[in-house]
């Protein structure tokens, strides 16, 4: 489901038509998600882009570690001295 059709099915619940519940069962699609959906339309004050897919990568892990290119130079190669 692409940004433009989860925003028609937001619609329905905006315009006061339909209940999330009522959506949720003829959408075939989770409450959960509805609510999802709602929550992130209002808080990009209605922007529709913020109803496409988001990513499921890894943004930062707390041990992982940011190496220098000198580092990992060295590291690639350690029997070459500068």
């Amino acid at each position: 489901m692409n940004a433009t059709q989860r925003y028609e099915l937001i619609r329905l619940i905006l315009k006061n038509e339909k209940t999330p519940k009522q959506v949720s069962a003829e959408a075939d699609v989770a409450l959960s998600s509805i609510y999802r959906y709602l929550k992130r339309l209002r808080e990009s004050d209605g922007n529709i882009e913020s109803l496409a897919d988001r990513s499921h990568a890894i943004r930062s892990h707390p041990k992982r570690l940011e190496l220098s290119a000198d580092l990992l130079e060295r590291i690639a190669y350690p029997d070459v001295r500068k």
